[in-house]
């Protein structure tokens, strides 16, 4: 019996029937392959225990070794910012100007 294509083991052999059994097939092997991962950890709890440890701490040390930053943003803040606008290319300056509702970005246009 198929677990998810629903098909009996009378069924005939369709491409769906194939597909679904293949994918039967590979899900078993999936489940066994974690199922004796999962007792290898059962019967090891100290060698999990110390390998998650070591792996905690050498994250920990990444930080010093300079493979990770410690911000994500750089500390100073120069406070400016940059506008880029793509307009249609038959906007002239002066229209735009006209239309701009910042009066510093319209006096940039116009310089």
């Amino acid at each position: 019996m198929s677990r998810f294509g629903k098909l009996s083991d009378e069924t005939r052999p369709t491409l769906s029937t194939r597909f679904s059994r293949s994918v039967e097939k590979k899900f078993e092997s999936l489940k066994n392959f974690y199922a004796r991962i999962f007792s290898f950890g059962l019967r090891h709890k100290t060698m999990v225990l110390i390998t998650a440890i070591a792996l905690l701490i050498g994250s920990f040390a990444l930080f010093p070794m300079g493979l990770i930053g410690f911000a994500f943003m750089p500390e100073v803040d120069q406070g400016e910012f940059s506008v880029t606008l793509d307009m249609n290319q038959q906007v002239t300056i002066y229209r735009f100007s006209e239309c701009c509702p910042l009066p510093w970005l319209r006096a940039m246009a116009l310089n």
